[in-house]
């Protein structure tokens, strides 16, 4: 984000460098046919806006690409463009720059672009856009701002007393495990608005209110406003994302600040009132608030208890955490007006150029350093190379190879939003376990997910099962399980069969829970004193199998109903998701043969299959449109099977199967990145340097 502003400054800053007059008359004519076309554009820093702008591209994060291009064309329009008349010949300038510099960055990023479009355009994320609660889920709450100034001032993020952690952060665990920054930032950012020269902290403050605004989400009805005038952002979701460009603002203005309170105090001291004022106001209402939870804390309890039991919260809890916050506010006001009343004598004291004040400002910015790093240093703590290659001790219970089968783990773990200090209080010591010595409590907490596969099995070599995040990116079919499971299935049972015919062997669950589909194996150590329990799946599917009969659904609930019966041959059947007389009919007894998988790459599978009999060879990997299947060479259409799988037509005989990926549009996309490359480089290379403009 840095780079793409420091571009945008350079490319509408730009003049004409004056260079040295070609010699050649050839090269004279083509320099001159280029200006003629270009104009007085200088081109070079256009074309490296876009390969910044295309490098956030490639970093597959769509919500910052969106941010930054908005925020970039904002600053461009200020420097270039006119309020009024809006349809001026300048904004139209600015604005087919940025046109063309967004169509040049898709044909850039067309390698990416085209798979991702493909992709998106079989989900309804891409189809029909995410609904206004799931784009604005996870918005940055105001309450949160405290925590900017005062660390963990609702308790740690992880491990929290009352629920003021699940409720600041949106009902989820935090999306920043830190938002702190401090006084001394803000201090800093203030001085640059209040008191700096360049007439662009205007465009800067006022970028940083409106996008804190905007990461509020929900919260307000302003991000709504955006998402009615905003197509695209029907495409992102996550509001507190837009919380690391406004650091990002602040940081800049905090830099202007530390320059300007360094120069003669004569330049600014006629403003210093624009900086001191907001300052005295804060100190007013710290002591005042410090005051009240002292002498009256009814006035600060009976109010918060009030809107928190409205807000949804039982009364119990609603208490805890108005009585809570009382002690925190004894705890943190006197030190957060100590930091006010220094910022407001230092504005004083530079003003009447007192002789500690200047050596005063470096201080207090290495100050606020410091505070930064101790605070934030351990929020995304490190671990040791064990702590990944750890093997957890279910993992020594399992039969098969990997690739073979899949694992359900139904663990409940004390790492949420809502979890306690108690929960983590019952681990028992994580000292004596290899690549979990010293950890600090938040790695504790992934380090038990961990140990019940809850997350990172990959990296145990186990196959998880059904790992979907909410974002509707995946096609609809994959989500019409998820919801079968949640709300049609008649009971754990049916479940337990279809997940046993979706190739799930093992069940891992927080409590002994027996039942007709699954058989007890073990207890499982899972970091603390009370074990979990690890169950094999009595309808268990093998990855691979001939099936020897067909049924045609195009209902999900008709299909994933007969999944879940446990009277369902499920190695002997297979549903295709289409119409009768799409495929062929089989109707045999029991499977048509054999199949062994006898290769397993991420991009390829090769099976051996053995029929008596003409079925449909099924493999329980998911169904995606890119797959493509061959028997013996000859390529053979991929069908849908069982809800979420694939399956090919398969005559009597043995044969050699192979699935293999093969992405629609990477192809197009290489050559046209590659073309766009060749000739942004040529254009570069072939077009004079440009300078920047000195102005302020």
């Amino acid at each position: 984000m840095p780079w793409a502003l420091l571009a945008t400054d350079r490319a509408v800053r730009g003049v004409a460098a004056s260079v040295r007059q070609p010699t050649d008359c050839a090269v004279a004519q083509r320099r001159s046919a280029l200006r003629a076309l270009t104009g007085s554009v200088a081109l070079r820093p256009w074309i490296l806006l876009t390969l910044v702008f295309s490098l956030q591209f490639l970093a597959a994060e769509p919500f910052t690409l969106l941010v930054t291009f908005g925020l970039c064309l904002a600053y461009a329009l200020y420097l270039r463009g006119t309020r009024r008349p809006l349809a001026s010949p300048a904004n139209f300038k600015v604005l087919t720059a940025f046109l063309l510099v967004g169509c040049l960055m898709i044909a850039l990023c067309a390698v990416q672009f085209l798979p991702s479009a493909e992709l998106l355009s079989h989900s309804r994320r891409g189809a029909q856009g995410l609904r206004y609660g799931e784009t604005s889920n996870w918005s940055f709450h105001p309450l949160l701002l405290a925590e900017m100034l005062v660390p963990e001032f609702y308790g740690p993020a992880l491990i929290a007393p009352t629920s003021w952690n699940t409720m600041v952060g949106d009902g989820n665990s935090p999306y920043f495990i830190s938002v702190f920054m401090g006084f001394v930032p803000l201090f800093f950012a203030l001085a640059g608005w209040a008191l700096g020269r360049d007439r662009r902290r205007n465009f800067v403050a006022g970028s940083a209110l409106l996008l804190l605004v905007l990461s509020f989400g929900h919260l307000t009805p302003v991000f709504s406003l955006a998402y009615l005038l905003v197509p695209l952002l029907t495409l992102v979701r996550f509001p507190v994302k837009l919380l690391v460009p406004v650091i990002l603002l602040l940081a800049i203005l905090a830099g202007w600040g530390l320059d300007t309170l360094r120069e003669d105090p004569e330049r600014w001291k006629a403003r210093r009132n624009r900086a001191l004022y907001p300052l005295a106001i804060l100190l007013a209402c710290s002591l005042v608030l410090w005051a009240a939870v002292w002498t009256a804390p009814k006035l600060i309890t009976q109010p918060t208890r009030w809107a928190l039991f409205h807000q949804g919260h039982a009364s119990a809890e609603a208490g805890r955490m108005a009585d809570f916050l009382a002690p925190s506010l004894r705890l943190y006001a006197p030190g957060v007006a100590g930091f006010i009343l220094f910022g407001f004598l230092l504005l004083f004291g530079l003003a009447r150029k007192k002789r500690w004040a200047r050596p005063a400002v470096p201080i207090f910015a290495l100050l606020g350093l410091a505070h930064l790093v101790l605070v934030n240093y351990d929020t995304n703590p490190s671990v040791p190379k064990t702590f990944y290659t750890y093997q957890p001790p279910v993992v020594s219970h399992f039969q098969g190879s990997a690739g073979t089968y899949r694992v359900a783990s139904m663990a409940r773990l004390p790492s949420g939003p809502s979890s306690t200090l108690s929960d983590l209080q019952s681990f028992v010591n994580f000292d004596s376990i290899p690549g979990a010595a010293g950890l600090s409590a938040i790695a504790q907490g992934t380090f038990q997910q961990r140990l019940l596969l809850a997350e990172g099995s990959m990296l145990s070599g186990v196959e998880g099962s059904l790992n979907l995040d909410i974002e509707r990116s995946l096609p609809p079919f994959v989500y019409d399980v998820w919801i079968y499971m949640l709300r049609q299935a008649p009971d754990a049972f049916h479940i337990e069969c279809l997940l046993g015919r979706t190739n799930v062997r093992y069940f891992i669950r927080p409590t002994r829970r027996d039942s007709p589909g699954t058989t007890a194996v073990s207890e499982i150590f899972n970091g603390s004193a009370i074990p979990s329990y690890l169950y094999e799946d009595l309808y268990y599917v093998p990855r691979a199998y001939a099936a020897g009969t067909s049924v045609f659904s195009t209902s999900p609930i008709e299909t994933l109903s007969r999944m879940a019966r446990p009277d369902f041959d499920a190695q002997g059947s297979v549903i295709l998701a289409a119409e009768p007389g799409d495929s062929p009919a089989v109707r045999g007894s029991g499977p048509a043969g054999r199949v062994e998988i006898t290769s397993r790459q991420p991009s390829t599978v090769t099976l051996e299959a053995d029929l008596t009999q003409p079925g449909y060879v099924v493999l329980l990997d998911r169904y995606d449109s890119n797959w493509h299947a061959s028997i013996d060479g000859r390529e053979v259409p991929v069908l849908r099977a069982n809800q979420l799988f694939r399956a090919v037509y398969v005559e009597p005989d043995r044969h050699v199967i192979l699935f293999y990926f093969r992405q629609r549009g990477l192809l197009a996309g290489i050559l046209i990145s590659s073309l766009t490359l060749v000739i942004i480089l040529g254009v570069y290379m072939r077009t004079p340097g440009s300078n920047a403009s000195q102005e302020p």
